[in-house]
């Protein structure tokens, strides 16, 4: 439904509460999807996706929003 992070400057990053980590760099995204059914299946897409060496990490929320980075230099699922 809705990318709400993609690149943000390290000071906003900072201020919002946000951990060090690539947003600062435009190589990580936070979507919220519309339900939370679709950010499941979005989230089974995405690992594997993280299988075939395509992501670095992905973060699942337990609700609708997902994060993804494609230029993590630490791999990271929760």
């Amino acid at each position: 439904c809705q990318i709400y992070n993609w690149w943000r400057p390290e000071p906003y990053n900072k201020n919002v509460g946000g951990a060090a980590g690539r947003h600062p760099f435009g190589t990580s995204v936070d979507v919220r999807f519309c339900s939370n059914a679709d950010a499941n299946k979005g989230f089974a897409q995405l690992c594997k996706y993280r299988q075939q060496g395509l992501l670095r990490a992905i973060g699942h929320y337990g609700s609708p929003p997902l994060h993804f980075g494609v230029g993590d230099h630490t791999a990271n699922t929760w």
